[in-house]
């Protein structure tokens, strides 16, 4: 009897876990957005303008399954510039990324604290092998995946959505195991 007992309560126990614990993706096309799961630090360079002399910067991103296992939520500390008038100016957000079953895309969601809330950051997203990249309107964000603990990143600007200019560029490390 106080075995039954032992293993119900076992039972009841492991039942509720992953109530408390992040969910695994809920599917194979959601699962691919792990490429970004866990601690990254990217090390760039903004390129030079009539403004400003070239520039280097820092993201520091954390990302992790959300409880349905649906979204992947990062955070960023991101810190712009080293010289000219945004020296050391820091951006923080809330990025959610997820599959969009209807339109089989993916999508990204970036709300930056202090930022106008009613105007998000959304871009969808291509997938093809390793690289990544993101479009929205005028703005074009690439990542290549070297291996999975290291990534390139471009972000290019366009006029007219043919010429593209590189305004950043830079690697992103991944710290955790």
């Amino acid at each position: 009897m106080r075995r039954t007992l032992g293993l119900l309560a076992l039972a009841l126990c492991s039942a509720t876990l992953p109530v408390f614990a992040a969910a695994p993706p809920a599917s194979a096309p959601v699962a691919k957005l792990g490429a970004f799961l866990g601690h990254w630090v990217f090390r760039g360079t903004s390129a030079a303008s009539a403004q400003h002399p070239a520039t280097s910067w820092t993201w520091d991103e954390h990302c992790r399954w959300s409880s349905n296992g649906v979204f992947l939520e990062c955070s960023f500390d991101n810190v712009w510039g080293r010289t000219g008038e945004k020296a050391g100016t820091v951006v923080q957000s809330l990025v959610v990324d997820t599959y969009n079953h209807r339109d089989h895309g993916y999508w990204h969601y970036e709300l930056f604290a202090g930022g106008d809330g009613a105007r998000p950051f959304i871009s969808k997203m291509s997938v093809q092998g390793n690289t990544w990249t993101e479009l929205a309107g005028h703005e074009r964000i690439t990542y290549v995946f070297t291996s999975p603990r290291e990534v390139t990143v471009k972000i290019e600007s366009s006029r007219d959505g043919a010429r593209w200019r590189t305004e950043d560029a830079g690697t992103g490390r991944k710290l955790d195991r």
